[in-house]
């Protein structure tokens, strides 16, 4: 389903895009598929911010996120991108080489290890953050979780290979699934 909203007098357009699966947070293929986002739009340094921020310039918010349930099997994968109205077929077009290159090309192994290393960054450093620890200790509790999934999460993710991260992001982020919505003054 592909969606346009009007919205008169606007000076910034939005993309959105969208799609639903069947993931737990448990399951064996959510760190590559974690991963995966992470390289693809999850970080100023993924391949929509290259493509659509810096080398085409159309815009400064742009990348894609991933929200998968610890305790119900949903999955969702989106995108966005804000950008001035009259690039909205540039960046529609660039959303949709992106992700075709990535799931024909897949990521490489270079990038996949840099990926690892920053993700293993962010994580310790959330958790030298007063607020994020209480927050993930809370979460954990009532889960019944303990540190240990963490921990046995990092080592799943520290042995992901390429082929796994890229097997992962095509059977699960597929273009003809993947509802988007457009927001702007498209006059």
């Amino acid at each position: 389903m592909d969606e346009t909203i009007a919205t008169p007098d606007k000076a910034n357009a939005f993309l959105r895009g969208n799609e639903v699966f069947d993931m737990r947070d448990d399951d064996p293929e959510y760190p590559a598929l974690v991963l995966a986002n992470y390289l693809f739009g999850g970080s100023i340094d993924a391949r929509l911010a290259k493509r659509i921020r810096e080398k085409d310039g159309l815009s400064y918010s742009t990348g894609s996120s991933l929200s998968v349930a610890p305790l119900d099997r949903y999955g969702s994968w989106s995108m966005s991108a804000l950008f001035a109205p009259q690039n909205r077929a540039r960046v529609e077009t660039a959303f949709r080489e992106e992700l075709e290159r990535a799931r024909r090309d897949g990521f490489s192994a270079e990038e996949v290890s840099r990926a690892k290393l920053a993700m293993m960054q962010q994580r310790k450093l959330s958790r030298a953050s007063d607020l994020g620890l209480a927050g993930k200790l809370t979460t954990d509790l009532y889960l019944h979780r303990t540190y240990d999934w963490e921990a046995q999460f990092e080592k799943n993710l520290l042995a992901l290979t390429p082929a796994q991260v890229n097997a992962a992001f095509v059977k699960y982020i597929d273009p003809a699934k993947i509802n988007l919505v457009r927001a702007g003054d498209f006059k």
